[in-house]
């Protein structure tokens, strides 16, 4: 079988899209060898993240057109050209069965080969605001509707998102398969000069610059903290952004609630870097408003470090075994959460000895592995 793989997310070096596309690939490759891979990726340098994902033994090609995104882009929405199975077939000479796309992207096809489409979340659908001008302008353009309806089969990573595909594209479920995503080994760098200033205690969290991260309700519900829990009053937060912003209302928030000093903003950080982070953390804090799935909750399980969740979205579902819920719209919910889990060692332990137990459940060798499952049944389908 040949699967032809849109490698594109792998350009943005950073995020939850990108980790599941490198991930993925790699375990599909070691589980699946006597299956051919083509990997297409654009723009003006191919991804260099490409080497250490693709074993030299794989029967595994990589196709790369050096032109720059926004012109293709361009091409692909207003002209439908280049259709991207052709052009794969084209520059790899190898006809493909399939064609999976990690992420929603521009994909005009011929229509002889099946699209499998992963779907990680429906936020862009929920609450525009979420997002900058420029991200609303790119999700208008990828039309996520006709995307879908066009796939053969579709990937959600949680019951959740399946639901949400049902509720604002109106997908049967019978085209949907749940596939949950893996954490890998991580690495840890603790020489680094960001880790030996952390403080000794700290709360965690990730993409400050987010709205749906939920930030400013955090920086809120530590200020609660502090009062309702006296003995936590030198446990610091750290606020990770992962994309360079200005967090303007962010910090002015820490300024207007006294927390200069108590509330850290680093980043965005290396993958290394992040594990160093998260190991030396007290606890991380996940009080998002929306997630499909959540990859920070097993991230830190793999540390032993106990998380706080939303009780919304996907978050009770999968992560919610072993994290502690809370109201992401209540500030004192979650300082009521952050207290419990920094205080009460019989919840703690309890939670880091569940997360441990949960990462036997979500590993990226069976998500590999249901993965290829569906582009088998796609091509048995497509030849009846």
């Amino acid at each position: 079988m040949t699967i032809g793989i849109d490698a594109r997310p792998l350009l943005e070096n950073r995020g939850g899209v990108a980790e599941y596309t490198r991930h993925l690939i790699a375990a599909m490759i070691s589980r699946a060898p006597e299956h051919e891979y083509v990997l297409y990726t654009s723009g003006r340098c191919r991804p260099s993240i490409l080497e250490s994902i693709i074993p030299t033994h794989a029967s595994c090609q990589v196709v790369h057109v050096s032109i720059p995104n926004k012109f293709l882009n361009a091409s692909m929405v207003f002209i439908g050209r280049p259709q991207l199975d052709r052009l794969i077939e084209m520059r790899s000479g190898r006809r493909l069965d399939c064609l999976w796309c990690p992420n929603g992207n521009f994909v005009p096809l011929s229509g002889r080969t099946p699209l499998v489409i992963t779907f990680h979340d429906a936020s862009f659908a929920i609450e525009a605001s979420w997002f900058s001008r420029r991200q609303r302008l790119w999700h208008r353009l990828v039309n996520f509707p006709k995307l879908v309806g066009g796939a053969a089969a579709i990937i959600a990573v949680s019951e959740k998102t399946k639901e949400d595909l049902r509720t604002f594209f109106c997908v049967q479920s019978q085209r949907v398969t749940v596939i949950g995503l893996g954490t890998a080994e991580p690495d840890a760098n603790s020489g680094d000069e960001l880790v030996r200033d952390l403080p000794k205690k700290f709360i965690l969290s990730f993409g400050a610059e987010n709205p749906r991260k939920n930030a400013e309700c955090l920086v809120d519900a530590v200020y609660r903290m502090r009062s309702l829990y006296p003995s936590l009053r030198d446990v610091r937060l750290v606020l990770v952004q992962t994309e360079n912003a200005s967090l303007r209302r962010l910090k002015h928030l820490i300024r207007l609630r006294g927390l200069q000093g108590f509330c850290l903003i680093r980043g965005p950080l290396s993958s290394s870097l992040r594990s160093a982070f998260i190991s030396r953390a007290s606890l991380l804090a996940y009080p998002s408003l929306y997630e499909g799935f959540g990859l920070p909750p097993f991230e830190a399980a793999r540390f032993g470090v106990p998380s706080i969740v939303s009780s919304v979205a996907s978050l009770p579902e999968t992560s919610g075994d072993f994290s502690l819920l809370v109201n992401p719209y209540d500030s004192t919910s979650v300082a009521r959460g952050l207290g419990t889990l920094l205080l009460d060692q019989r919840v703690r332990q309890r939670a880091i000895a569940r997360g441990r137990d949960a990462l036997n459940s979500f590993t990226w060798d069976a998500a590999a592995a249901a993965t290829i499952s569906v582009f088998e049944r796609t091509q048995s389908h497509s030849r009846i």
